[in-house]
């Protein structure tokens, strides 16, 4: 089945190198080559400094880069209406790109800023998730629609992530994140589905998490807290079934084109 990413960049202005790598390391170990990555924003005068303008639009190249602004939406650029796209039809040359990139083993992500399209309902990667799904079906096109890293929800701690003595008493008193230092971790944690299950280890002390993919923020690789708050006698079966619960809400689990 064809596979499209959708993702928000919110957090990555300063640190595009990294965010490059994570996403190729995790690609690779899943079978594929780079990804692809498509704009669908309507202007591009950010304050973001690696997606300001055609700054990673430079970086990337033509192999790996395509702005689509008929993607973007329109109530941006005039400052008025409702928000709907520029272009819907677009759609269909998004669907052939990656149809096209598929056939040579790499996968697509369409991105805007926005850190999540559900949460807040004004974001517009949701208007192109639709849109792309209805042409999908048209043409009898078996596509799934997934926010990146996708995947299945991992509710087995396969290995413990071993952090800083005090990192298990921050995430009980109120902390957003697990500190994973400066190295950038293995696909595994860079690839894991949003509301994932880790268990932490610092010493003799264990520590299961519901958390978020790791993401370089301030200099160094965090996984950010998916559940709060964290509690010393969580259980696998508590975590996951909130989990499931909250990805429910947020629209997190794939869409498929039937």
């Amino acid at each position: 089945m064809l596979t499209v990413f959708s993702w928000g960049y919110e957090g990555w202005g300063n640190a595009t190198a990294e965010m490059v790598r994570a996403f190729d390391v995790v690609e690779a170990a899943r079978g594929y080559e780079p990804p692809v990555f498509v704009d669908i924003r309507a202007r591009r005068q950010v304050r973001a400094v690696g997606f300001r303008e055609d700054t990673f639009e430079r970086r990337m190249g033509r192999e790996r880069h395509r702005w689509m602004r008929g993607l973007g939406n329109a109530a941006i650029e005039t400052g008025r209406g409702p928000m709907r796209l520029r272009v819907p039809a677009d759609v269909h040359e998004l669907l052939g790109l990656a149809l096209a990139q598929h056939a040579q083993g790499r996968r697509v992500v369409f991105f805007c800023s926005c850190s999540s399209p559900w949460a807040s309902g004004s974001c517009h990667r949701g208007m192109v998730r639709k849109e792309l799904l209805r042409a999908a079906r048209k043409l009898e096109v078996d596509l799934t629609v997934q926010e990146w890293p996708g995947g299945p929800l991992v509710g087995t701690a396969k290995e413990a992530v071993k952090v800083e003595p005090a990192a298990i008493n921050a995430l009980r008193n109120g902390g957003q994140a697990v500190r994973l230092g400066s190295k950038m971790p293995g696909a595994r944690l860079l690839g894991l589905a949003h509301g994932s299950l880790v268990t932490l280890q610092s010493g003799p002390e264990r520590q299961l998490v519901s958390v978020a993919s790791a993401r370089f923020i301030a200099g160094e690789w965090r996984m950010p807290v998916f559940l709060q708050p964290v509690e010393p006698g969580d259980t696998r079966e508590q975590l996951l079934g909130q989990a499931r619960r909250l990805r429910r809400e947020m629209r997190l689990e794939p869409m498929v084109a039937e």
